[in-house]
């Protein structure tokens, strides 16, 4: 279970800063939610050129279970290549997104993931870390049923993965 907040704040016609953070709490049966719990936060600057080309540069970083946080650059792009048709880059995600009506979008990507689990102390190993880490394709459609919300329904495939299994000192 993961809850985030990110905020984007305009400076001027070019500049927005960039902020956010994210919890999350992935446990096993029998461990307790703070026991599993990591966090993660942004801090960037986005620069548009002009309406269609924009750019995002800054910080991320995450805790992780039973293993030294990292910190890491990031970088991101959002290119509007026609009035209905937007490329975009997120951390760890690729993006096509094509406007089909005013309230329908559809969308293709591919996106890296990585995610960690909190093993109990009756698991085969005890207090250890299940670590998923994948490559996904996928494709989906969004219904923007407001400026500032969306349902989407999304499908795809793992295309690539890796199953880590860290003892309790990582």
């Amino acid at each position: 279970t993961s809850a985030g907040l990110q905020i984007a704040i305009e400076a001027d016609q070019h500049f927005s800063w960039l902020a956010g953070v994210e919890a999350t709490i992935s446990g096993d049966d029998l461990v307790g939610p703070l026991d599993s719990l990591t966090f993660g936060g942004l801090g960037g600057v986005r620069y548009s050129i002009n309406e269609d080309v924009a750019f995002s540069f800054g910080l991320a970083g995450e805790s992780r279970i039973a293993d030294d946080a990292w910190v890491i650059p990031f970088f991101g792009m959002d290119w509007n290549l026609n009035e209905d048709t937007t490329f975009r880059i997120q951390g760890s995600e690729l993006r096509l997104e094509q406007q089909l009506t005013q309230t329908l979008r559809a969308n293709c990507g591919a996106r890296y993931d990585v995610r960690q689990y909190l093993l109990n102390g009756s698991s085969p190993v005890p207090n250890g870390v299940f670590r998923d880490e994948e490559i996904r394709v996928s494709a989906g459609i969004d219904w923007l049923f407001d400026e500032d919300a969306v349902l989407g329904l999304e499908i795809g495939k793992v295309m690539w993965n890796e199953f880590t299994v860290l003892d309790q000192d990582g």
